[in-house]
């Protein structure tokens, strides 16, 4: 989870020590299988690994968000503020491109980000995408990353032909404001949407382990007040999470999730949010009738310490779980924060 850090300074110790643990799991994130975000119901998940190619410097298509130029921040830092989700990228409709309407091939994609914060003053130092690959037509990878240096061997998301693949991405922006996407083989769509951003530059939160933890299970009634049954059509489920399950009651900006769905009916998504909220045009799980898949959410909680689970077609099953941190990570302020490491998925019985 996180939660709201008293004192902090911006610029100052604080934000270097909640977010040295961030800029460490940036190595661990591209092996989970995590959440991400498409428009409507997806193909199977993945099943290609391509394997990266060497760094190439082809030209880059430049997609702008807003604001400007940031200065150079010498250190990855910050703390985390929970945001969206947003949408900030649709290759398939010019959202986060200029209205250029277009799939990324081998040039690499190049998203403004400077402005997630709404406030040209508050600038973020990394943030957390549920990026989508949808339409794609090779078997490639997408790797996403701060560009202006060598583009990294590692990827964050590996795809077949004609697939939706969702993860969940967290990436430092680059000095400028931006953060690139680069496909390796054919040309694919996509889709960016925003979870939360770190910063030097305003109070935020630091993630505090916690769990493995069972939150919800449509299945057995864990988390439904004992109710069995699935998540309709078009329709919604809230969860409280403040104050249950180790989660404290009171200052908690987001969770870490990771969430299921089982036994769908019926090719569809699901859309983790914060209650209280719009359902957002997002979403952070796609799959078809009879599949069981996992991702990891990063989502704000609602004023009434809940998170809603929205399902677009048919019904399906719900499992999740509070993200597990290590034994420690300690912050020399004195509490304990999280530490991004890799995460177990669900497994529920089918």
């Amino acid at each position: 989870m996180f939660t709201r850090r008293r004192g902090s300074r911006p610029g100052g110790r604080s934000g270097r020590w909640a977010v040295l643990a961030v800029a460490a799991g940036l190595t661990l994130f591209p092996g989970l299988a995590t959440a991400a975000a498409a428009a409507g119901p997806a193909t199977a998940p993945a099943t290609a690994a391509a394997a990266p190619a060497a760094p190439a410097s082809p030209g880059e298509t430049t997609a702008k968000l807003a604001g400007g130029a940031l200065p150079n921040q010498q250190d990855l830092a910050g703390a985390f503020v929970p945001s969206g989700p947003t949408r900030l990228l649709d290759t398939r409709d010019g959202t986060g491109t200029g209205g250029d309407v277009r799939p990324v091939g081998q040039s690499p994609l190049i998203l403004d980000v400077s402005d997630v914060s709404g406030n040209p003053s508050v600038r973020p130092t990394a943030v957390v995408l549920n990026v989508t690959v949808t339409n794609p037509t090779g078997d490639s990878y997408l790797a996403v990353y701060a560009p202006g240096g060598v583009r990294p061997t590692t990827s964050n998301l590996n795809f077949s032909p004609g697939q939706t693949v969702p993860n969940q991405v967290t990436v430092p922006v680059g000095s400028d404001g931006r953060v690139a996407f680069f496909n390796h083989v054919g040309t694919t769509d996509v889709i960016a949407d925003l979870a939360g951003y770190f910063t030097l530059d305003k109070a935020a939160s630091t993630f505090v382990a916690n769990g493995p933890t069972r939150l919800l299970d449509t299945r057995d009634g864990t988390g439904t007040g004992g109710v069995k049954a699935q998540v309709g059509e078009n329709a919604s489920i809230g969860l409280q999470v403040a104050g249950v399950a180790g989660v404290p009651a009171r200052n908690v900006t987001a969770v870490v999730l990771n969430v299921t769905v089982t036994a769908p009916a019926a090719e569809s998504f699901l859309t983790v949010y914060p209650s209280g909220s719009g359902v957002p045009s997002a979403s952070n799980l796609n799959f078809s009738a009879g599949q069981t898949v996992p991702n990891l959410v990063t989502v704000p909680v609602g004023a009434d310490g809940k998170v809603a689970f929205y399902n677009h077609v048919g019904s399906t099953d719900v499992v999740a779980d509070a993200s597990p941190g290590p034994a420690a990570c300690s912050g020399r302020w004195g509490r304990r924060s999280g530490c991004w490491t890799p995460v177990t998925a669900p497994a529920p019985a089918a």
